[in-house]
């Protein structure tokens, strides 16, 4: 969108050295908020014009070198705070604060713009600009420019960052992307509808939009019944919709486009891909707390704890204020570093009466394990009771071993190891349920091993409906299962004594596998592969 260049590299070693400190007065570095713009339209309609400018500001400004910039949402919560200056420049760590304003009249906009600091209090720079909209990326790059200059900060030249930021150089395609981060902003069914239309829109004006693609996408992952019936569309609909317009946004990726694609790289057990897809939304946009909350996330299940805090920590800094979800993280670094009584500190600050589901759903597995390690049974009783509740109400069953390995993907064995013992101790069941099967014995990892790496199988899915089923699995993990009239190809492991999977567009899931003591080679029955919801039964025919 805009012209001025930084080179990304600088931004992304910026950021990778740098680790958080928390001042408890206005500091003196070079550190910026950009304080919400008043909309001075006529039309409260137009204030997602002042709102986009304030985003796009603090993009921009992130991106220069040596410049640390809070992120828009924590700036966001100063609106029309009436606090002075001074407090909230401490209260968010920075030393300048931007503020001005944005009219539009007909075709044409006015920015009013001014910097203070706030160490003295006092207005280092301000000046308006004024212009038809069709140069509002012009009029971005001049309000930036002079605020590099007014801190003497020396920009990095380099190739335009069009091509590497997901953006646009079409006012009206802009237009109705920021008229869609408006309307998603309600959390409502009727404003998911109102954002679909905008970015829809957006694609049709500049089909190279990637940041537009990428907020469809999330619009699509982010859906629930309520908005998927508001859309109209099906679940299979839902998903097509998302992995479309992940294809398009990847042809010119934004930030928007690798946190999502994080998510699912995670989610398929490739948590490698995960952190370094984050790594380069961090280059792009430094000042965006969820790159760093996800990529904590990602270094957690990829084994690397202590990063993972770091992390965390960094997320803090930009977007300072502690959530459920981020008491969530820090307990899940602590536990992956065997530091449980660190970790029930921080997962007790989860509350389980929030309407998140999620939260609790993670937080409640290890707050149970992590107290099942320190062995306060009676209080890892009273989680698992708790987490019961929650299973419940998402309509998931009751706690099992195999729900556990689906959502929390490990790369390492002795990470999900970790998990699955505490989990064990505090009395979680093995399976599911009612589904272990009779007339059979549960294998060992071992003998999983032997029996399927480098193997084919065929029989037949029985559960939830009967279809053929046929899988090659290679030497190196690699698998491509038939089910039906569906093909597959992804990775297929062992995972202390259960058998898991993961495919491209597919949960990860694992199961248990057992010798079928009444099977035999031509019924292809001989064993029985059991995940939370399937049922396989299969001989080794190669």
């Amino acid at each position: 969108m805009f012209v001025i260049a930084v080179l990304a590299i600088a931004a992304a070693v910026a950021v990778f050295i740098w680790r958080p400190t928390f001042e408890t007065e206005v500091p003196t570095s070079l550190s910026i908020a950009v304080l919400p713009f008043a909309n001075l339209s006529e039309a409260e309609a137009q204030a997602y014009l002042a709102n986009g400018f304030a985003d796009d500001l603090t993009t921009e400004l992130a991106r220069v070198p040596g410049l640390f910039v809070v992120s828009r949402n924590a700036a966001r919560a100063y609106r029309n705070s009436g606090l002075p200056p001074a407090k909230i420049a401490k209260e968010l760590g920075v030393r300048y604060l931007l503020e001005g304003s944005v009219r539009r009249l007909g075709d044409e906009v006015r920015i009013n713009a001014h910097l203070v600091d706030a160490s003295t209090v006092g207005q280092i720079w301000a000046e308006r600009f004024e212009g038809p909209f069709t140069d509002v990326f012009k009029l971005q790059d001049q309000v930036i420019g002079q605020i590099v200059a007014a801190l003497q900060l020396k920009l990095v030249p380099g190739k335009a960052n069009l091509a590497v930021s997901g953006d646009t150089d079409d006012p009206e395609a802009y237009q109705a992307f920021r008229r869609a981060i408006e309307a998603r902003r309600r959390d409502t069914p009727s404003g998911t509808v109102e954002a679909s239309g905008f970015l829809r829109q957006a694609l049709a004006l500049d089909a190279d939009f990637g940041a537009a693609a990428a907020e469809l996408a999330w619009l699509h992952w982010d859906a629930d019944e309520v908005r998927r019936q508001a859309l109209g569309i099906s679940w299979t609909e839902i998903d097509n919709e998302l992995y479309g317009s992940l294809a398009i946004a990847a042809g010119n990726p934004s930030p928007g486009y690798y946190q999502l694609i994080s998510e699912l790289l995670v989610r398929e057990h490739r948590s490698d891909e995960a952190v370094a897809a984050l790594q380069k939304a961090i280059a792009l946009d430094p000042s965006d707390s969820w790159t760093y909350e996800g990529l904590s996330q990602a270094l957690n299940f990829n084994g690397r704890p202590a990063e993972g805090r770091t992390f965390l920590d960094a997320a803090l800094r930009v977007d300072p204020g502690w959530t459920e979800w981020r008491h969530y993280q820090a307990g899940l670094a602590a536990f992956g570093q065997g530091r449980y009584e660190e970790a029930v500190a921080q997962l007790k600050q989860v509350d389980v009466r929030s309407p998140n589901p999620w939260t609790k759903f993670y937080g409640l597995h290890v707050l149970v394990a992590a107290l099942a390690h320190l062995d306060r049974l009676p209080e890892a009783a009273s989680a698992l009771g708790q987490l019961r509740r929650v299973l419940s109400d998402m309509q998931e069953g009751q706690p099992n071993l195999l729900i556990a390995q689906q959502f929390f993907v490990y790369k390492r064995p002795e990470d999900i190891a970790r998990l699955l013992d505490g989990l064990r101790k505090a009395g979680v069941s093995e399976l599911p349920a009612g589904m272990e099967p009779e007339s059979a014995e549960r294998m060992n990892g071992v003998d999983i091993g032997n029996l399927i790496i480098g193997h084919e199988l065929t029989g037949r899915q029985i559960l939830p409906d009967v279809s053929a089923y046929h899988a090659v699995v290679a030497a190196d993990s690699s698998v491509t299962r038939t089910v039906g009239e569906e093909v597959v190809t992804g990775q297929m492991w062992v995972q202390g004594d259960s058998l898991c999977s993961a495919y491209p567009r597919k949960l990860t899931g694992c199961g248990a596998v057992f010798r079928n003591l009444s099977g035999i080679s031509g019924a292809r029955n001989e064993y029985i592969l059991l995940s939370r919801f399937k049922r396989y039964e299969f001989s080794v025919t190669k």
